[in-house]
Order: C-alpha cells, then sequence, then structure tokens
C-alpha cells in the first residue's frame, strides 16, 4: 500500500514511460513534471517563432476517507485504512491553426498510459475525461483528466 510520494513517483513514471514509447507524436515534445525546472518552448512566451509540442503534469491529491477503525486492520492497535483519491491532470499544447490531430494523439498517449492499468503498490485508475480549453496565446490547450486511488495503511 502506497504513501503520497510512492503514489505520484509511480504515476509519473507511467507517464514517462508512455510519453517516450510513442515518439511519433512527442519526439520533439516536451512533458513538464511538478517542481521541475524546464525551458518552455519559445512560442509559450507568446510567439510562434519555434512553435513545439508540449504537456504539463499536475497531481491533486483529494480529501482521504478513513476505512476502518483502528485495530481492524490487524497489526498495531491503532492502524487504520485509509483510501485516497486524486485526479491527474495534463494540459497538452500544441501550435494555433494546425487542427486538433496532434492535441488528440497526446491527449491518447495519457489516456492509454492509465486506462486499464495499475502500478506496482496498488494505484488504480478511473476513466478518463477530455476538455478541449481553445486558444492560450499560440497555443491550443486540451487537458485530459483521469482520477486515481488508492489505499494506505496509518500506524
Amino acid at each position: 500500500m502506497p504513501t503520497k510520494g510512492v503514489a505520484r513517483n509511480e504515476i509519473l513514471d507511467m507517464l514517462r514511460t508512455a510519453w517516450k514509447a510513442v515518439g511519433a507524436v512527442t519526439e520533439t515534445a516536451l512533458m513538464i513534471y511538478p517542481n521541475v525546472d524546464a525551458d518552455l518552448p519559445d512560442s509559450a512566451a507568446g510567439t510562434k517563432d519555434d512553435p513545439v509540442i508540449y504537456g504539463r503534469v499536475t497531481i491533486k491529491h483529494g480529501e482521504g476517507q478513513k476505512r476502518t477503525l483502528p485495530g481492524e486492520t490487524g497489526g498495531s492497535p491503532n492502524a487504520h485504512q485509509v483510501e485516497h483519491r486524486g485526479l491527474i491532470i495534463v494540459q497538452n499544447f500544441a501550435p494555433n491553426g494546425e487542427g486538433l490531430a496532434t492535441n488528440d494523439a497526446m491527449d491518447k498517449i495519457v489516456k492509454d498510459a492509465f486506462l486499464g492499468e495499475r502500478t506496482p503498490s496498488g494505484v488504480s485508475f478511473g476513466a478518463e475525461s477530455y476538455e478541449e480549453v481553445g486558444n492560450d496565446g499560440p497555443w491550443f490547450q486540451t487537458n485530459v483528466s483521469v482520477p486515481f486511488l488508492y489505499d494506505e495503511i496509518k500506524l
């Protein structure tokens, strides 16, 4: 049963593996990970000089829910099980005026990374949802959201 940090790292590893494996769409695409310095493409500053596609991932943990009373999980009399739910949000950006094919391809990579999968420590994923946000400077933005769930034993 994972901790918050283990769950986050496994989720990011799954996305990183999927993003790198596809190649055709993501060869030149940058993925920006939480709290990691990255140079945004020049176009992110608001020019169309050198557009490159990119994505940005955010993992949001929601409210935990106690599932057992202390002592019901075995082991320590103070141990209890907590269910954690959260949301993975990947914002995908492709140059304006090029249609939605690139955004759709990036969105599919995100969906395929998590659909029907489970991490080694037990993080599971729900059905994804899509949002066509629209123009953002020189970019067209789409978002993919994937809910996740895992249990943790609190001692």
